[in-house]
């Protein structure tokens, strides 16, 4: 969790410096992708509060523009999301419908969108709220 002593103005900043360069996140869950930005990572890492730190308030063009920037293997931090429920629903009521419309059709360098992935991870756990790895993967790409 951020210290409170953070203010949202310097989350937009941190934002924006990411847009710029690689935040790398290493975790035996997730092998971070070159463009990963701090949002991909705060996603992958599964900390809600963090991303929602990192979200809440800030101006919805540069939400949007944060949203749809993939990484080399062309994963959104929507790609990541889709592996989590709550965290996809959550990025998913942060945005405006025609911005969702835009980023429901980005694919990734395998073609997927994040529906496509979150698709694929529900009929392989229907039941869950967050999907259990099919043996090998190392990030929501397969490629």
């Amino acid at each position: 969790m951020l210290s409170s002593s953070i203010t949202k103005a310097e989350l937009v900043e941190i934002l924006q410096k990411t847009l710029n360069q690689t935040f790398c996140f290493h975790s035996s869950a997730h092998h971070a992708q070159a463009g990963d930005t701090v949002l991909h990572s705060a996603v992958t890492a599964k900390d809600i509060n963090f991303v929602k730190q990192l979200v809440q308030g800030i101006d919805q063009i540069f939400l949007f523009n944060v949203l749809k920037l993939q990484n080399t293997c062309g994963d959104t931090p929507m790609h990541y999301a889709a592996a989590y429920d709550r965290m996809l629903n959550y990025l998913v009521s942060t945005v405006h419908e025609d911005d969702l419309k835009f980023l429901v059709k980005i694919q990734n360098n395998c073609g997927d969108t994040f529906l496509h992935i979150s698709f694929n991870l529900r009929k392989m756990q229907p039941q869950t709220g967050m999907y259990n790895k099919p043996w090998g993967w190392q990030g929501p790409t397969w490629c």
